[in-house]
């Protein structure tokens, strides 16, 4: 019996509201796990009692157990085949990104020497019409003047015309 005092002086003394209270959340815990229990098996007799336990898996469970497993089978067949068609291409795929960048910055490259060849060339372009109005300024001859001047105003729509015209090809792009 001094045992026994020994448990109740260690644990310390249960009053019969801690008792009760512990007995009412069992009760709710049972409550739960039957509802569980009918989720998982529908028609399962409740209470459980020991000789419900190792009976096997009601017939309307086992045909979806079964459809579960032969579409989790199916899932899994087609993930190893998605791996496996990743793998094959992985490399493929990186191979072509590599080539596909050494690609675009040699395009950058030739881009910006092209931008370099038509800034030099709008210099000298402009440099010529320069050029055309200081003589004509000091020709006397009118039409000439009239005609070189028609000529340079030509010259500059079909410049603005191209820069309009590349603009809207590199909006394009």
């Amino acid at each position: 019996s001094s045992a026994a005092s020994d448990v109740y002086k260690r644990q310390g003394p249960n009053s019969t509201s801690e008792l009760s209270a512990q007995l009412e959340a069992l009760k709710h815990y049972k409550v739960l796990c039957e509802r569980k229990i009918l989720d998982m098996a529908p028609g399962h007799p409740l209470p459980i009692k020991p000789e419900h336990i190792g009976k096997g898996i009601p017939k309307g469970m086992v045909n979806e157990l079964s459809s579960l497993r032969t579409r989790i089978e199916k899932l899994n067949t087609e993930n190893k085949q998605l791996r496996a068609e990743l793998a094959r291409n992985s490399p493929a795929k990186g191979a072509n990104v590599e080539r596909l960048k050494n690609e675009n910055k040699k395009l950058e490259e030739l881009l910006h020497a092209e931008m370099a060849v038509k800034e030099e060339q709008d210099k000298y372009v402009e440099s010529l019409q320069e050029t055309v109005k200081g003589r004509l300024s000091k020709s006397g001859n009118d039409a000439l003047k009239r005609h070189s001047e028609a000529l340079l105003r030509m010259f500059e729509m079909e410049r603005q015309l191209k820069e309009k015209y590349g603009r809207m090809n590199a909006h394009a792009r």
